[in-house]
Formats: structure tokens, C-alpha cells, sequence
């Protein structure tokens, strides 16, 4: 494995633990009454990687299941960031980087 590819899964890995503790803060905020997370917080970890585990955890604890943008979008997003992990797995493979 390339130093480029093992970067690239350490940069997902820690994405998607942020997103899915700031997706688990945002609910025991919720719960009690605080302040929240903005929305434009959570949409910009889903964007920048952190969408699968966001929306696997926000699917388990029940928070903001209701919200189109992000019962549709943090799918998506999914399958948008997987399709970039398999593109990333096949140019590595093919030595292509590095």
C-alpha cells in the first residue's frame, strides 16, 4: 500500500468519527435543550467525507430523520465518497500514484 492510499484512509477514517460524534453531540444537545450544531456544520462534514458514518448514526439514534437534505443527501454523498475510494483503490493498484 502507497503512503498516498494510506493517507487517504486515515483522511476518511478520522472525517466520519468527527462527523459521527458531532452527529451524536448535536442529539444529546437537542435532548437537553442547548445550543445545536448548525446544519451548515453537519452538511460540510458530510461533504467533506464524513457523510456514511452521519448518516449510519443519525439513523441509529434517530436525529433529524425527518430532514430531506439529509435523508437523501448523506446517501448520496455516500455512494459519491465510495465510488472515490474505488476509484483511488483501482489507480493505486495500477500504481497510477506515486
Amino acid at each position: 500500500m502507497s503512503v498516498f492510499y494510506f493517507l487517504i484512509l486515515s483522511y476518511f477514517l478520522t472525517i466520519n468519527i468527527i462527523a459521527a460524534f458531532v452527529t451524536f453531540r448535536d442529539k444529546r444537545k437537542a435532548i437537553r435543550g442547548e445550543w445545536r450544531t448548525r446544519e451548515t456544520t453537519l452538511v460540510l462534514l458530510a461533504v467533506l467525507g464524513g457523510a456514511p458514518a452521519m448518516w449510519c448514526t443519525m439513523m441509529g439514534i434517530r436525529h433529524k430523520t425527518t430532514r430531506k437534505k439529509f435523508m437523501v443527501g448523506l446517501p448520496v454523498l455516500s455512494a459519491f465518497h465510495a465510488s472515490l475510494g474505488g476509484i483511488f483503490y483501482l489507480f493505486e493498484r495500477n500504481h497510477l500514484f506515486f
